[in-house]
């Protein structure tokens, strides 16, 4: 299987899943839900699904095991709406990267970071640079 091939494959698989996510999943809960990543194996058995959950451990938790339920369906609806020779198996993980991200962003704010001054003007502009060089 060509290489650039399964970025496609894991974009429609991502984009299809998000879907799948946003109507099955996350009306039901009051965490926000995203489909974050997806990474097929080469032979199409198997894919890697990351999702992102903004809520509690509980909520994160919660979520998961829904996911987990809901899995065979989903593989379902993915071999009726992608057509590619296999439907993989859909593994659920937890991606806490965007929980990460706000963090650090937070702890930015905390410092209270200023952009730097800007370095003092000397008055001078290049061509008085060069008529003193040429007088001294």
């Amino acid at each position: 299987m060509k290489t650039d091939r399964m970025p496609r494959i894991n974009e429609l698989l991502l984009h299809e899943l998000g879907q799948l996510v946003e109507r099955e999943i996350a009306p039901a809960q009051s965490a926000l839900v995203t489909v974050t990543r997806v990474s097929t194996s080469p032979d199409l058995q198997q894919a890697e699904v990351y999702v992102s959950v903004m809520g509690s451990e509980e909520q994160k938790q919660h979520v998961l095991n829904l996911l987990l339920a809901y899995r065979r369906e989903f593989q379902s609806v993915i071999a009726r709406h992608v057509k590619i020779k296999y439907t993989p198996k859909l593994h659920f993980h937890l991606d806490s990267t965007i929980e990460k991200g706000g963090n650090v962003l937070a702890l930015i704010e905390q410092l209270h970071l200023t952009p730097p001054a800007p370095a003092p003007a000397s008055g001078m502009n290049r061509d008085d640079d060069r008529d003193a060089d040429a007088k001294g």
